[in-house]
């Protein structure tokens, strides 16, 4: 049994088109710097909300209240919420062609993580919705050309 296919007509409009979605999946970094800000939206929303958090205990929360300091979780300063903006003081965004690396490097977020009879905060996370936010970004990236 033989089977042959014929093609009629030109090629070169799909060939085109992989070779352009080729080279942007080769080269996102415009898509990731949009991923970046929605990681970090969500994570300040969600420290902001306490949303997710360790509650303080309540000699710490006595102690920030004579302070006049917030008695939520990881905002004493506001600094190390202001950190997780790309482009704020202490924040950690570098891009590179297919990878990029987002953080802070505010002290404070290493001591919610590692030190003891300290509950663990994790400062960054990236939860299933902004995942799929994150994808939806990508995805828009790759086929935005080949919309009509």
């Amino acid at each position: 049994m033989n089977v042959t296919i014929k093609t009629e007509g030109s090629l070169d409009r799909p060939v085109s088109r992989l070779r352009v979605f080729g080279e942007r999946a080769l080269d996102p970094g415009v898509a990731l710097i949009k991923a970046a800000d929605e990681i970090a939206d969500a994570n300040i929303a969600r420290i902001e909300s306490g949303r997710g958090m360790k509650k303080l205990a309540a000699v710490t929360i006595r102690k920030k209240t004579k302070l006049g300091q917030p008695t939520k979780p990881l905002q004493a300063t506001k600094h190390l919420l202001a950190s997780l903006r790309p482009g704020a003081p202490d924040n950690i965004l570098k891009v590179y062609r297919t990878v990029m690396r987002y953080g802070t490097s505010d002290f404070h977020a290493h001591l919610q993580t590692n030190r003891p009879n300290v509950p663990k905060r994790r400062v960054i996370s990236v939860a299933k919705p902004t995942k799929l936010k994150v994808a939806a970004i990508l995805d828009d990236y790759l086929t935005e050309p080949f919309r009509d």
